[in-house]
């Protein structure tokens, strides 16, 4: 059970992806308008074009997340990290088209990896098990808006107008993503090198099927993770 739940958060820092998407930059919007010098007109369109980015991803995710993932969940994952990454990075560029920019690429890998974490769940735990573990979800994007809305304490007094011009905290709000995909990637590299069970019986990855069900599976007779695929399932026993 402790490698389960290891596994499900290493996949599952996928979700906070999607709340920083979501509202990431709701706490920026003072620290823009000063910076970018906009109109009160324009801070609504502006920040509403910033906003609606993360969406836009998110609805790019859900279009074509699945095909990134095809080619492995394990490998699907690291890349949709890596778009995390790329997409934190461009926000550091504070103009709107790049802010807009990174915000949709940050969508896009955040519904890539929600897609990712379901197929992990159900494709490497017992049915009892997956029911649970895919709660993951939506607990992992709705526990990430109190960080996400906490850090909005680093900012200056929406007030103070030359505080927010001279502001770079925003930046540290804007990169989290970042610093989320580059552990994620650690974790994935090195220490959760295995593809879901499901994946690799359907890919014929016997050998590897029969590794990673020695994590998550105990036996009836322990021996049984070193023979066929086969003689394995007849043996495995319930978690």
């Amino acid at each position: 059970m402790g490698y389960l739940v290891a596994y499900a958060l290493v996949y599952g820092i996928g979700m906070w992806h999607a709340t920083w998407a979501l509202a990431g930059n709701s706490q920026t919007t003072e620290v823009f308008k000063a910076k970018l010098e906009w109109t009160d007109d324009e801070t609504v369109t502006y920040n509403t074009l910033i906003s609606s980015s993360g969406i836009v991803g998110m609805a790019i995710g859900c279009a074509f997340g699945g095909h990134i993932i095809q080619c492995g969940r394990r490998k699907g994952a690291i890349a949709a990290h890596f778009l995390a990454i790329i997409g934190a990075s461009i926000t550091m560029i504070c103009n709107v088209p790049c802010l807009s920019l990174g915000r949709v690429l940050l969508g896009t890998a955040a519904t890539t990896l929600m897609l990712t974490f379901g197929k992990c769940v159900v494709e490497n735990m017992p049915e009892k098990l997956a029911s649970k573990f895919a709660m993951f979800v939506n607990a992992g994007v709705s526990l990430g808006f109190i960080p996400c809305y906490a850090m909005g304490s680093l900012l200056p007094d929406p007030e103070d107008e030359q505080a927010n011009k001279d502001d770079e905290n925003w930046r540290i709000i804007f990169m989290v993503p970042a610093l989320l995909g580059i552990i994620a990637i650690v974790m994935l590299v090195f220490f959760f090198r295995d593809e879901p069970i499901t994946f690799c019986i359907a890919n014929n990855g016997s050998d590897e099927a029969l590794k990673h069900m020695k994590k998550v599976y105990r036996f009836a007779n322990p021996s049984a993770a070193t023979v066929s695929l086969d003689e394995a399932l007849s043996q495995m026993v319930k978690l």
